[in-house]
């Protein structure tokens, strides 16, 4: 896979933009499949081959080589995501339970535990949820930014 690193390639958010290599192989309406293979658009055997759905604003037909730009989630706030939320959700359903298992005389452990799994299954709900969102999102998918002769 090619990886092409410039000044260019960070957007006004500080996202870093991979510029990858590959080939029409489809169009509808606006968007393109592109196929890209790990070492750049390489015709070569035995590459790992990726089909994608692109934006195609500069109307790519079937067959051209294209340089395509895909942005990536800013870290700092996918690392909150992913690492904290669980932790706070798992932290909160365990205190929970403590509280739930004190004022009804529950035992404290069992239901300390139970509120943390509770927790933390929330949190694997909510990640999933953003997960989705951020696929979904128009701004996180990949443009066709040249067409290669």
């Amino acid at each position: 896979m090619v990886i092409l690193i410039s000044l260019e390639l960070f957007d006004g958010s500080r996202n870093l933009k991979k510029e990858e290599i590959g080939v029409v192989i489809e169009i509808a309406g606006n968007l393109a499949k592109v196929r890209s293979s790990r070492d750049g658009g390489c015709e070569c055997h035995g590459d790992i081959e990726m089909v994608l759905t692109v934006q195609n604003p500069l109307s790519a037909k079937p067959g051209q080589r294209v340089v395509f730009e895909m942005p990536e989630a800013n870290v700092a706030q996918v690392s909150l995501i992913i690492f904290i939320v669980p932790l706070v959700l798992t932290t909160i359903g365990t205190v929970l339970g403590w509280l739930l298992a004190s004022n009804i005389g529950l035992s404290v452990i069992i239901c300390q535990i139970i509120g943390g799994i509770v927790g933390f299954l929330l949190a694997l709900f909510a990640i999933k949820k953003y997960d989705k969102a951020l696929r979904n999102s128009e701004k996180m998918q990949p443009v066709i930014t040249k067409v290669v002769i």
